[in-house]
């Protein structure tokens, strides 16, 4: 969080955010409310993620959407939200949706500008739904339940021969069963990457052994579809994926025993893993040895894209408009200089103030709230995506995708309901007992 000025606490107190969190109305006194805002985010969650559109003509992320933005408003008019304003992951988020409209009519073609920052308003709302309806540990569990069981689905397909194929000067490589972002592999490895840490801690909750064998599985074949889209950014996601969650899970968490199954894991893995993908990687860090020209044309698109924002810093070229100017019609292949050519150097600084935001939200979370143990597993699972979203940006054009904002909304839901259950411990004659981290006993 950002730092306040008149304290000398570890993490500032948010006093606003405090106050609103007491109110009548707020969400620590109404943890079954929202009922029909939830569903409405369940809904689009299955559906943006299950992609049933792709095998019914039906718009339903549309028809979802519409109930999802009803929703939310009509939670706004009820005054249900007090406690979500003044909070800062939703003031930046709002602040960037801000510089992304007013980049607009400064674009190259503000038409396609205006485009994406109608879809960017989309994902607003539903990142604000999702903080504000999770508003109990089973809920946001469920969301991500839905999120991780339709990657794991997809990835399963797609490894044993329901997926297509992308021919390129490397081969083949796998791509989704399904369209829209999942249908570009590195889109794919990257969705798969996310949700790797949310399957080891679904793996490690579940009570019964063929449960955790079914996850355990599940995220072998994962890791094997990942490695099939040849995507360099994938990879490099899952591998700092993996790496968190093996931390935090198998290290911090004392279960020692699930460090006997890495070994194999990892064996089996670089068996089947398939042929060129080590020349692959090898050509991130050396870009010459790159035979299909794809490393040395995305450095070549880097430094124009750092071109066009030391041109237009305030405002870019407006969004969705860089690939006009990048001289070989590709978008950035990198979130943050997507964000700072297309929308400025303020949506740039905005973006990495909410990631920052995040982590700290996570971290707020366990000191918090440090004896409950599923909330703990899920700040540290998401900590393992949030770093995969960070390094998968670097090699990805995904900052006006849903992508990022699932994971930022998944945070200040997990955020909001360890602050609730903090004020439901405090003591009476302690009215700061929530605003320093409490030891674990």
């Amino acid at each position: 969080m950002l730092r306040s000025a008149n304290t000398n606490r570890s993490e500032p107190p948010e006093s606003v955010f405090a106050a609103t969190m007491q109110m009548p109305n707020a969400l620590t006194e109404q943890p079954h409310s929202m009922t029909f805002a939830y569903v409405t985010v369940w809904l689009f969650t299955l559906v943006y993620f299950a992609r049933p559109g792709d095998w019914i003509a039906l718009p339903f992320a549309q028809i979802v959407g519409v109930f999802v933005i009803l929703a939310f408003l009509g939670s706004l008019l009820s005054g249900v939200l007090p406690a979500l304003w003044w909070s800062w992951d939703v003031v930046l988020l709002l602040l960037l949706f801000a510089q992304i409209c007013l980049a607009v009519p400064f674009g190259i073609w503000p038409g396609a500008s205006f485009q994406v920052a109608e879809e960017f308003a989309k994902i607003i709302v539903i990142t604000l739904a999702i903080i504000v309806a999770s508003n109990s540990l089973a809920r946001l569990r469920r969301l991500i339940y839905i999120q991780t069981a339709a990657v794991m689905i997809m990835a399963v397909l797609v490894a044993t021969g329901y997926g297509g194929s992308l021919q390129g000067a490397a081969g083949s490589r796998t791509v989704g069963i399904v369209g829209g972002v999942f249908q570009n592999p590195n889109d794919l490895a990257l969705a798969i990457a996310l949700i790797f840490p949310f399957a080891f801690a679904f793996a490690v909750r579940a009570d019964k052994l063929v449960w955790k064998l079914v996850w355990m599985v599940a995220m072998l074949v994962a890791t094997y579809t990942c490695m099939t889209t040849y995507s360099r950014s994938g990879l490099l996601a899952l591998l700092a994926a993996a790496t968190i969650s093996f931390w935090e899970f198998v290290m911090k968490g004392r279960r020692l025993s699930w460090a006997l199954l890495v070994v194999p894991g990892v064996a089996l893995i670089l068996v089947a893993s398939p042929s060129g993908l080590g020349q692959r990687m090898v050509s991130i860090f050396q870009p010459d040895a790159d035979v299909t020209g794809s490393s040395q044309q995305r450095r070549e698109i880097l430094i124009r894209s750092l071109e066009v924002t030391a041109e237009n810093p305030l405002v870019g070229v407006g969004p969705g408009n860089f690939p006009i100017v990048s001289g070989m019609w590709k978008v950035t292949h990198n979130s943050y200089t997507q964000l700072s050519a297309e929308a400025g150097l303020p949506a740039l600084f905005l973006f990495l103030l909410l990631g920052r935001c995040s982590f700290s939200n996570l971290r707020r979370a366990r000191q918090l709230d440090p004896n409950n143990q599923e909330l703990v597993m899920w700040a540290g699972s998401l900590q393992a995506s949030l770093a995969a979203l960070a390094v998968g940006a670097l090699f990805s054009s995904i900052a006006f995708h849903y992508f990022p904002y699932f994971l930022i909304g998944y945070t200040g839901a997990l955020y909001r309901l360890s602050y609730s259950d903090c004020l439901a411990r405090r003591p009476v004659s302690d009215p700061s007992f929530c605003e320093t981290p409490q030891p674990a006993s």
